[in-house]
C-alpha cells in the first residue's frame, strides 16, 4: 500500500468516528459560516450527506458558492476536508437518508416540504491524530519544547491526503 493510500485510509478512519461535523460555507456577503450538522450518511469515498431545510443558511449559501469545508474534532482526533457541496431535492435520496432522529427537525417526516439534502464531495483533507500513545508522545514533545525553549514542530502531527481523483 502506498503512503498516499495509507494517509487516505487513516483520514477515512478518523472521519468515520464522527456522527456530527461542522459544515463551513461562504455566505452571499462573503462571510464564512460554520454550523454543526448531523451526518446522515458517510460513503466509502468520503462523500458526506446531511439533511437540512431548503430555507436554511447553509442551503442558501450553497446556491451562491458550492465551495465548502468540513471540520471534525474529538478524543484527540481532528480532521478537515475541503470540497464542493450541493443541495439535492431528490425524493428517493431523501428516503435513503431518512432516520427517526431527523423527525426532531422535520416533524412532518419525509412529507415536509422544507426537507432537502446536502451532498458534500471532498477533494482534499488533513488530519491530526494525537489520541492514545500518539497523544502521550505529543505531550512529551510539547513538554520538551517548553523546558528547552525551542518551538514545538506542530506540523509533525499533521497529515494531508487527497481524498478524490
Amino acid at each position: 500500500m502506498t503512503a498516499e493510500r495509507d494517509e487516505q485510509q487513516k483520514l477515512s478512519e478518523i472521519v468515520g468516528r464522527f456522527g456530527t461535523a461542522m459544515l463551513v460555507t461562504t455566505s452571499e456577503d462573503d462571510m464564512i459560516r460554520a454550523r454543526p450538522m448531523r451526518i446522515a450518511e458517510l460513503c466509502d469515498d468520503g462523500e458526506m450527506w446531511f439533511l437540512t431545510s431548503r430555507e436554511s443558511t447553509q442551503a442558501e449559501d450553497l446556491t451562491e458558492d458550492i465551495r465548502a469545508a468540513i471540520t471534525l474534532q474529538g478524543e484527540g482526533r481532528y480532521a478537515s476536508l475541503s470540497g464542493m457541496a450541493s443541495v439535492i431535492r431528490e425524493r428517493e435520496r431523501l428516503i435513503e437518508l431518512w432516520s427517526p432522529a431527523a423527525k426532531a427537525w422535520f416533524p412532518d417526516g419525509l412529507d415536509d416540504p422544507e426537507l432537502v439534502a446536502i451532498r458534500f464531495v471532498p477533494i482534499e483533507g488533513a488530519y491530526w491524530d494525537t489520541s492514545g500513545t500518539k497523544g502521550l508522545r505529543y505531550l512529551l514533545k510539547m513538554a520538551k519544547a517548553i523546558v528547552t525553549g525551542e518551538r514545538l514542530d506542530e506540523g509533525s502531527s499533521e497529515r494531508h491526503a487527497r481524498v478524490s481523483s
